[in-house]
């Protein structure tokens, strides 16, 4: 094949050739390249591996260590609607040591579901490297760059809140205990605020010694 016959950078994301879905491609590398500094690569990979949502494509990026931010960041909102019903998990019932609270999610193979972690350490739990803590009840589940627990949880708890409410949200406020940043599923944004920060605070104290 040469130059001339291969796809647009970007456009691998669009296997069905769909005509919106390659503008949408190439409308989210644009993004990742001109707004945060990103290189052409870097962005046409994350879209392949994630699709073309900026956000998720940037967190991929990022908790990959592909690339540094060279843009301008993603700025956190601070009215988020959640944060006051469901940041629940008090400073003092945070991990001691952040960077290494082990993943608590049991993967239980079941047959005929094919229910098995990708990554796993030699016990069988999952790589510690990027965790979240749900701030709503405190369990801590990996990336969904490691094996998706955090995310699981998250679908679960929205799956539930939903049949009993339909304006329900599930445990969707998290914070990550490798980054600090904190993060809504809801609003599909990170967060910024008083009650979030004394959550932060306290995880960089825990974390870094201060």
């Amino acid at each position: 094949m040469t130059p001339d016959d291969q796809a647009p950078p970007a456009a691998a994301a669009a296997s069905t050739g769909n005509d919106a879905t390659i503008a949408q491609a190439l409308q989210a590398a644009m993004t990742l390249q001109d707004v945060f500094g990103f290189p052409g690569d870097v962005a046409d990979e994350a879209i392949e591996a994630v699709g073309v949502d900026v956000t998720t494509c940037y967190n991929y990026i990022l908790d990959k260590g592909l690339a540094q931010d060279q843009g301008g960041p993603i700025v956190p909102i601070t009215n988020c609607p959640h944060v006051q019903h469901h940041v629940l998990v008090t400073p003092e019932q945070l991990p001691p040591i952040p960077q290494h609270a082990p993943c608590s999610h049991e993967m239980r193979q079941q047959q005929g579901t094919g229910s098995a972690k990708r990554d796993t350490e030699e016990d069988g739990s999952c790589p510690s490297a990027e965790n979240w803590i749900c701030l709503h009840c405190g369990v801590i589940r990996c990336s969904r760059y490691i094996n998706g627990h955090g995310v699981a949880h998250y679908e679960a708890t929205l799956e539930k809140d939903l049949a009993a409410n339909p304006d329900g949200v599930g445990h969707c406020v998290a914070a990550s205990l490798s980054d600090l940043s904190v993060w809504c599923h809801a609003c599909k944004a990170y967060l910024k605020g008083p009650k979030v920060e004394a959550v932060t605070k306290k995880l960089e104290e825990f974390k870094f010694g201060k």
